[in-house]
């Protein structure tokens, strides 16, 4: 049970991608399709979360968040569905469909998003949650990058802090509780225990 003036987060990755598979870079403009294996991490992450009380459920508007979520969704029909275009990934630009391999991350184009302005709409978006949310449990299904970046503003960093988190797993499970001080405790980091069990 939640008290009334706390908020218990859960954010997790989109499964993975055809594109992921590929070393292409989807950012916020490509989609992406989810791989079987993608099919089968989101199968087994909607089996770990469906004992969880979940009162409401943001995703990405992404398709392969979208198509994560529905699993999960499944199992919480109660819950309310909210897709928005706030849990989008790094918008990177004109780097959108690039191999990883070839992108110059140290010059990078002046349509990118970057770190410091994907960090203050991360921010941005979960304080909103925080504010609407109190005394119930909301679950975020976005993308790696952007829940580096929302877990850098809970835990009080700032943009750098994106780059020296561990690259987020598909679909792994990172669990955040608010006080009411408003402030953050992280309980579970990029757990994949799930994935480690037998197929669904």
């Amino acid at each position: 049970m939640i008290l009334p003036n706390h908020m218990r987060l859960i954010i997790t990755r989109h499964g993975e991608t055809e594109e992921n598979r590929k070393g292409i870079l989807q950012g916020s403009r490509i989609h992406g399709t989810l791989s079987d294996l993608g099919k089968e991490q989101a199968k087994k992450l909607a089996k770990r979360l469906a004992t969880e009380h979940i009162d409401v459920i943001y995703t990405s508007d992404l398709d392969r968040a979208r198509h994560t979520t529905e699993e999960i969704a499944s199992h919480h029909p109660e819950a309310k569905l909210i897709a928005t275009k706030g849990l989008r990934e790094v918008d990177v630009g004109s780097l959108t469909g690039m191999l990883l391999n070839d992108v110059d991350w140290k010059n990078p184009p002046a349509d990118h998003e970057g770190d410091q302005k994907l960090f203050e709409r991360s921010k941005k978006f979960i304080l909103s949650l925080a504010a609407k949310h109190k005394g119930q449990t909301v679950l975020c299904v976005a993308h790696g990058r952007i829940n580096a970046a929302m877990i850098a503003a809970l835990t009080g960093h700032t943009h750098e802090r994106i780059d020296q988190l561990p690259a987020l797993d598909n679909t792994s499970v990172n669990i955040l509780e608010m006080n009411e001080q408003g402030q953050w405790t992280m309980h579970l980091f990029n757990c994949i225990a799930h994935l480690e069990e037998g197929t669904v």
